[in-house]
Formats: C-alpha cells, structure tokens, sequence
C-alpha cells in the first residue's frame, strides 16, 4: 500500500468536494475535542482516503471516523459491529458507516 498526504499530492482530488473534512475539529462522542483534522492520508493504490491526520501528528483510521453534518467524530471500530444502532440523539447527527472518500487523479 502507498501511502500519502493529500495535500502533497498535486494531481490528485476529491471525488465528492463535500467529503473535504480538512480544517474541521474532530471530537470524541461526548463532545470533546480532541483536535483539528489537518490532512487526509490517501492509499494511492486503491484512490481512497485511509485516515486523517490532526495538527498535532496524531492520525486516525478512517475506520474509527464518522462524519456528522457539521463535525466529525471518533469512534471505536467495533461500536457498529452488527448493526447496532448510535446512542440515543446520535440518530440526526451521524453515520454509522465507515465513510468512503474516494479521490481521482487528473
């Protein structure tokens, strides 16, 4: 697997402009922040976003992430493990499947 910052890679760019979650915080389920999402980490072999890499260094699979409306938030990858449902007044909020940001090359 290749791997590489979006940011460095000029000839690359997101399918889905919406799914640019650069800049946005990044918060645990309770609400907590625990950074702001600097960079996506592409796998350059298979056109997807693999995980996302905060201000402070710290990257995050793209597998503990869900995206919300208007923020994002870390989950553990076996919360949703058969289908089981978010915590009550996640519903409106958030996503329970793992997103698939998909990037193309120009």
């Amino acid at each position: 697997m290749a791997r590489a910052r979006l940011n460095e890679l000029r000839d690359w760019q997101l399918d889905q402009e919406d799914q640019d979650i650069r800049g946005w915080e990044l918060k645990e389920q309770t609400g907590h922040t625990i950074g702001t999402i600097d960079d996506l980490i592409v796998d350059t072999n298979t056109h997807m976003v693999d995980g996302v890499l905060l201000k402070d260094g710290t990257e995050i699979p793209i597998r503990n992430i869900r995206i919300g409306k208007d923020y994002v938030y870390r989950v553990e990858a076996e919360r949703f493990v058969g289908g089981t449902q978010p915590v009550a007044g996640e519903q409106e909020l958030y996503k329970p499947e793992e997103p698939r940001i998909r990037l193309v090359r120009f």
